[in-house]
């Protein structure tokens, strides 16, 4: 009986360490769960929504639509969720509350067709190679790249690729 009962808690520790050897590195290399505090991403993202992050060192390519986390200076080193409007090299312009890139109105599908376009005004504003402009879905409550400016590479932490809480909205991005 001993030995059976050693063998089993033997069986345990090797399960742990196995488990830990996976997860530990998925999480600090790849994988970030991030919880929503604000309202700046509603409808697309409640406060209290927990989504996952696919860091940006493994993320790939950030494009226009993405949903992004973002940190730095400009944040107080807080992390915001906001939607990547603008690319390296473009040109973004805000006229009576529509978007302009290169001058050409940008067709936001991830908007509401009710929602209040708060967007402002903004002068043409030319992103260097490696800067993002980023706005939340609503617009009224956003503190976005139309106060702080656009964020680098750098700045961006991690690529949103699943909605893992509440349960009943799981979804991919």
């Amino acid at each position: 009986m001993p030995r059976k009962f050693l063998g089993e808690i033997f069986e345990w520790i090797i399960a742990i360490v196995l488990a830990a050897a996976i997860v530990i590195p998925l999480r600090v290399y790849v994988l970030q769960p991030y919880k929503v505090y604000m309202t700046s991403m509603v409808p697309t993202f409640e406060p209290g929504d927990v989504v996952i992050g696919l860091k940006s060192t493994v993320a790939g390519k950030i494009e226009r639509g993405d949903v992004v986390i973002v940190g730095g200076p400009f944040s107080n080193n807080e992390l915001y969720i906001k939607r990547v409007i603008g690319l390296p090299g473009e040109i973004i312009s805000i006229s009576n509350g529509v978007v302009y890139i290169n001058g050409s109105p940008l067709a936001e599908p991830w908007l509401p067709s009710d929602a209040l376009n708060a967007s402002g005004e903004m002068p043409p504003t030319k992103l260097s190679n490696d800067q993002y402009f980023v706005m939340g879905d609503n617009r009224i409550a956003s503190r976005d790249s139309r106060a702080f400016g656009p964020v680098t590479k750098q700045e961006v932490k991690a690529k949103v690729v699943l909605r893992i809480y509440p349960l009943d909205k799981i979804r991919s991005f």
